[in-house]
């Protein structure tokens, strides 16, 4: 799922009246287009997802914040594709990173 795009606002924030123009990207692949999961079908893999957005004064700046939104996208997906998306449990078990995150951080 890839969806992007920008808009005007139609008022504009208080105190913030020079940034009338919204702008966002969303970008969801499931794990198994990116990695190859077919030896842990079953197990569930979060995908990999990509949000930004923001405001800005004009159109033409939000085409460039989109493009470079873009290229992260693209350089980030690059760089998870290669990484582990589960770990072993005690029990051998395969568990999602996403799930133990407090712990590898402690």
């Amino acid at each position: 799922m890839f969806e992007y795009g920008f808009e005007r606002d139609r008022v504009g924030p208080a105190g913030r009246d020079h940034l009338v123009v919204r702008w966002w990207i969303f970008l969801y692949t499931p794990g198994l287009n990116l990695r190859n999961q077919r030896a842990r079908l079953g197990v569930v893999d979060r995908g990999f997802h990509f949000a930004r957005g923001g405001r800005t004064a004009t159109e033409e700046e939000a085409r460039r914040l989109l493009s470079e939104a873009h290229t992260d996208a693209t350089r980030e997906a690059e760089y998870w594709r290669g990484q582990p998306s589960h770990m072993l449990g005690p029990a051998g078990q395969l568990v999602p990173l996403d799930e133990v995150v407090p712990e590898l951080t402690a």
